[in-house]
């Protein structure tokens, strides 16, 4: 029989970790030792997964908000197409031939940034879910700030998706006019 290399109790199976511990680290990953806390210690807390899911969060609305410029600037770049805005000239007469470029390039470069920040925010809100459930299955303190969090952040994520769709529908139809 070899000893758990975390807490030194003997492991069944000769591995490096027992039971307890690999199961903690499985769910909860090397975030306790991070913060120097056993994992009994951090697995108890209402605040666990907090900072993931705050995180999270932040970042999908971030994606939300460059998404909503995606869509925005796509509008305008079909107005120009459609001929509305194509005597549209800038203040010092810049055809609108090149502002229809320069919206095109801002629609790419917040769609990029939008699409970064919605992958980073859904993972770390479905971490967030997660590590709530993992919270409750395992019969302790249920964090609702955490499954708050990552509900919404992979809400925001998915709506951010759906502008970022529609921003490109949008470009596309302008682009084939």
């Amino acid at each position: 029989m070899s000893k758990c290399v975390k807490c030194g109790r003997e492991t069944v199976d000769g591995g490096d970790l027992c039971a307890d511990c690999r199961n903690a680290e499985l769910v909860y990953g090397d975030e306790a030792e991070e913060k120097g806390q056993t994992s009994a210690e951090f697995r108890g807390s209402r605040k666990f997964g907090l900072k993931r899911g705050i995180i999270g969060a932040v970042l999908s609305f971030i994606a939300l908000s460059f998404a909503s410029s995606v869509i925005g600037y796509a509008a305008i770049v079909m107005g120009v197409r459609l001929g509305s805005l194509a005597d549209m000239k800038g203040g010092d007469g810049i055809p609108y031939q090149t502002i229809e470029a320069v919206l095109i390039a801002l629609t790419v470069i917040c769609s990029l940034i939008s699409e970064a920040c919605l992958v980073i925010g859904i993972i770390l809100g479905t971490k967030s879910i997660r590590g709530y459930k993992g919270q409750v299955k395992a019969g302790y303190v249920k964090p609702i700030p955490t499954l708050v969090l990552g509900i919404a952040a992979v809400a925001l994520g998915a709506l951010s998706v759906l502008l970022i769709f529609s921003g490109y529908v949008f470009l596309i139809i302008g682009l084939a006019v």
